[in-house]
């Protein structure tokens, strides 16, 4: 039984001794829709909802900074839970004001364990993995294939009577998780975003637990940083490797293209007391079974590969001598036993019908986005079986640069135009301003067009590669583009992203950001430049057709590293001296 006690516009809710208990278990198996209803003051899940970091303090050179927590109260399953803490979540592509990812947690006000075996929900928005099932499928075959991951579950979430539809139901990587996957939570935990384990990129591992694996860590760097060969005894005594071969392969078979071993992204790095070795976890799995998006550059185009090696760890084993075969062994052994194309359809079959009657009106491409998984499964094997045929591959001969950012100037002006019906087209003359300074300097600019367009969202839209303009979604966000040359000829624009909610909704400024773009091609040929700042808009027309229009003012920061590093050189792998009967040992 629930009560529900009204306190001016807020509603309450207690819970009753007839209550029936709720257990992780019941929530993360998969099997159910759970429901989840918030409440939080009217005020307070605005404010949340326009919550972002922008683009800048994505890529800064620590951690990114967490959301902030608003006190309010949930019912889980039926069951009441008073005064939690709520929060946004996210990163980057995830981030969203319509359907914000969230954080729950039971004991950010009060100390309380009101779910046993969990002490906070994850409930992820689904906005990149738009047919809601990737990250499901994706943590079962890892687990499957021996590797510590999160379980997950689904929920159709409301929130101060809102339906949001269907959210992931994430296990949280915390105690109650080490303590359940490797029966000791008293090690180090370490989470990497758009970092790697490189002594330049080290400060950007947020603490999860406790820091005393840091020397651990230091000299795993180092040794991944020396020239050299790779001092491969050394490292299997500080890391699990025949746990990290299993999570890299099984990465390469889902085709994670955001994860550790392809985009140094989305993993945790845990301290396991048991023997004091690392060992990964993943996180973050929306980009599995998905294609890249068009508009990234670095990951190369087609079938997701048969190995993933711009991540330190992967790049130096794949060098060192043996290595190659036992990674190809081992993803030969995941795809005959872990890998049944019969099974994964079927689970996504039965997904389907739980999962459609919940989905939001923002979500109804999901039938498509599954259609996509589906397709994608059916394809893998021979993508792979056709890499393996032509074995050894050639590879980046050095892992990529961590991303980095420094400030080197700033950008305002104003603009209005017309919004058009897509992303393609040309720019229209519109009205436009624009002050530029990057180091210290004015930079001349003459204006030659801006044009206002819905912003495609990446997520499971194509085949083996995503379109030029997937579909726009109701609620998706806005691109402008500033376009104009400097002096020299040389194009230059300005893009940046509105939030289609908070134009239609709302009357505030909005926060926002993009990229100053020099050279030709989305990203351009000159350094990857990311703005960040806000937009105060006096014509605010949110659909095709009406008026867009106000100032901005963004600080600029310029990036180097990750995904907008020049192409490596690409070398074969040497395997004439790998011993063709290897076995991959502690196989699961």
């Amino acid at each position: 039984m629930i009560c529900r006690i009204v306190f001016g516009a807020m509603v309450v809710l207690t819970a009753t001794a007839a209550a029936d208990a709720v257990e992780a278990d019941s929530l993360l198996d998969g099997t159910r829709v759970v429901p989840i209803e918030i409440t939080l003051p009217a005020a307070d899940w605005e404010t949340l909802r326009r919550e972002s970091r922008g683009p800048v303090g994505l890529f800064s050179a620590g951690p990114p900074q967490p959301f902030t927590y608003y006190r309010g109260h949930a019912v889980v399953d039926g069951l009441a839970i008073a005064d939690v803490g709520v929060r946004k979540k996210g990163f980057f592509g995830s981030i969203d004001s319509v359907r914000p990812s969230l954080i729950v947690d039971f004991n950010r006000y009060v100390p309380q364990q009101p779910i046993d075996g969990i002490g906070r929900l994850t409930l992820n928005n689904n906005k990149q993995d738009t047919s809601c099932v990737g990250q499901y499928l994706a943590y079962t075959l890892f687990r499957a294939a021996g590797v510590p991951a999160a379980r997950a579950g689904f929920a159709s979430v409301t929130v101060n009577g809102e339906g949001l539809g269907i959210y992931t139901l994430v296990e949280p990587i915390k105690k109650p998780f080490l303590a359940r996957a490797f029966g000791d939570s008293a090690g180090s935990l370490y989470e990497g975003t758009v970092a790697d384990l490189v002594p330049e990129s080290l400060g950007k591992l947020e603490v999860e637990t406790h820091d005393r694996a840091r020397p651990q860590l230091e000299e795993l760097a180092a040794l991944l940083a020396a020239d050299g060969p790779l001092d491969l005894p050394r490292v299997e005594q500080l890391v699990d490797v025949e746990q990290f071969l299993a999570y890299w392969a099984v990465e390469a078979i889902i085709g994670m293209w955001d994860g550790y071993t392809s985009n140094q992204n989305n993993y945790f790095v845990y301290a396991d007391p048991r023997d004091t070795r690392l060992r990964f976890i993943p996180w973050g799995a929306d980009s599995a079974f998905t294609p890249i998006p068009a508009l990234l550059p670095g990951f190369g185009r087609g079938p997701a590969p048969a190995i993933y090696a711009q991540a330190a760890l992967a790049n130096r084993l794949i060098f060192t001598p043996g290595l190659a075969t036992r990674y190809r062994q081992r993803l030969e052994g995941l795809l005959a036993t872990v890998w049944n194309e019969d099974n994964l359809i079927a689970e996504v079959d039965r997904l389907e019908l739980l999962l459609m009657p919940h989905v939001a009106a923002t979500q109804q491409n999901a039938t498509t986005s599954l259609a996509a998984v589906r397709g994608f499964i059916r394809r893998r094997r021979g993508e792979l079986s056709k890499a393996l045929a032509s074995w050894p591959p050639e590879l980046p001969d050095r892992y990529r640069q961590p991303m980095t950012t420094r400030r080197v100037g700033t950008v305002s002006g104003s603009f209005a135009t017309i919004q058009r019906e897509s992303a393609t087209g040309d720019s229209a003359p519109g009205e436009i301003a624009l002050t530029i300074r990057l180091n210290g300097t004015a930079v001349a600019f003459e204006p030659t067009g801006v044009a206002a367009y819905p912003l495609p969202i990446p997520g499971p839209q194509g085949q083996a590669t995503a379109p030029a303009t997937p579909p726009r979604t109701p609620d998706g966000p806005i691109g402008v583009t500033i376009s104009g040359t400097r002096p020299t000829g040389t194009p230059l624009s300005l893009t940046f992203m509105l939030d289609r909610r908070l134009l239609r909704d709302t009357t505030a400024d909005v926060a926002t950001g993009g990229m100053l773009t020099e050279g030709t091609g989305f990203f351009g040929t000159g350094p990857m430049r990311i703005v960040g700042g806000t937009a105060a808009l006096t014509d605010r027309g949110s659909d095709p057709g009406s008026r867009l229009g106000g100032t901005f003012e963004f600080t600029v920061d310029e990036t180097s590293g990750g995904f907008t590093n020049p192409a490596a050189k690409r070398r074969p792998i040497d395997t004439s001296h790998d011993d063709p009967d290897v076995t991959a040992r502690n196989d699961p």
